[in-house]
């Protein structure tokens, strides 16, 4: 998305360069070429518009993922060991360090290396848009492979399964998600349901915890219910 952005910006620079020239000069050639550049800028805007068309996470999909994850104000290691804040706001894929305890996540935030309620939603709506929701989106959007399915229930509950598991997860063809990825490629919605039941696991065992969020995914992604029981 960045890439698109910075690239239309380019692009548009260059237009207006040769617009210029135009008035200047009068002559055609700069203005075939702005019209060139024109139709690049377009073309660059549709793949932008494909990507983000989808939704925002609503605050009921916002409070869907929270409510599994759990609010702590101050860093702390998760169950694998990695540096984490807030509603499971991954700092690294390492334990907490120093700075952590001082940092600054959010804007805004009052006081360093401690989140309120108020900011760590505001840092979870802010990680779901930068990290997880463009994964999401490309799925549905014109020539993805679940094109013409969105739902809000589908959408949020990939959303939620990724914030958890990794953008990756819901990318078709990422080592260790094949059985998901297959029946996303697929767009077979009641596989992709069926299939999240299988990532429940850590070290080899399956967490209640992991096996009650993946059923209740599995359902929102289903039935728009958004039961965490």
């Amino acid at each position: 998305m960045n890439k698109l952005k910075k690239e239309w910006q380019r692009l548009n620079k260059g237009r207006a360069r040769q617009l210029r020239r135009f008035r200047r000069t009068g002559k055609d050639g700069y203005k075939q070429q702005a019209a060139r550049l024109g139709w690049k800028m377009r073309q660059i805007r549709q793949k932008i518009m494909q990507i983000t068309q989808m939704r925002r996470t609503s605050p009921a999909g916002a409070g869907f993922i929270a409510s599994f994850e759990g609010f702590f104000d101050r860093p702390y290691n998760d169950p694998v060991g990695y540096a984490t804040v807030g509603y499971g706001h991954l700092l690294g894929m390492r334990p907490v360090i120093d700075s952590d305890n001082s940092a600054i996540w959010v804007e805004g935030q009052h006081t360093s290396g401690r989140l309120t309620e108020k900011e760590g939603k505001r840092l979870l709506m802010k990680t779901l848009k930068d990290r997880f929701e463009p994964a999401v989106s490309a799925l549905f959007a014109k020539g993805g492979p679940l094109e013409g399915k969105f739902t809000r229930g589908r959408f949020e509950s990939l959303v939620s399964f990724s914030f958890n598991l990794g953008s990756g997860a819901v990318i078709p063809g990422t080592p260790g998600f094949e059985t998901i990825g297959r029946a996303i490629a697929a767009g077979d919605t009641e596989a992709i349901a069926d299939s999240m039941l299988l990532y429940d696991k850590a070290g080899g065992s399956a967490l209640p915890g992991l096996t009650r969020r993946r059923r209740s995914e599995a359902r929102l992604f289903r039935t728009g219910s958004y039961a965490t029981n």
